[in-house]
């Protein structure tokens, strides 16, 4: 009954003019602005595997810098970890560790271009 009674309903479309406002700066913004601004492709919706990924190499690159400081700076665990504290300066692990930081915001910088295209198109032919 419910399917029946939903597949009845027809879809609101809304035309939206070039130039018109959506939505004001500092306003609420509704429901409707909110699905407004995504079928205009200028906000994308939920949350992406790249932002937690990116977190989680963030936070991991952090440890790994703190572990090397705390082992170079305390003399009783220098002495005590001193195959992890050289194992740690790896030129092989350090270069991977960099290249996939770089690749990561390679990757998460044309995310963002691809997903915000339509807005970053709107505002720079504004500006012209």
């Amino acid at each position: 009954e419910l399917n029946r009674v939903v597949n009845q309903v027809e879809p609101v479309k809304v035309t939206i003019q070039a130039g018109e406002l959506v939505a004001s700066k500092g306003a609420p913004v509704t429901a409707e602005q909110v699905e407004a601004l995504q079928s205009l492709g200028m906000i994308s919706e939920g949350h992406q595997i790249w932002v937690y990924l990116g977190m989680l190499i963030f936070v991991g690159v952090i440890y790994y810098l703190l572990i090397l400081y705390t082992l170079r700076t305390v003399p009783s665990l220098n002495q005590n970890y001193a195959s992890l504290f050289e194992s740690l300066l790896n030129q092989e692990l350090i270069f991977w560790i960099m290249l996939a930081v770089t690749l990561f915001t390679l990757i998460t910088g044309i995310t963002y271009l691809f997903s915000n295209r339509f807005l970053i198109k709107a505002l720079f032919t504004r500006a012209n």
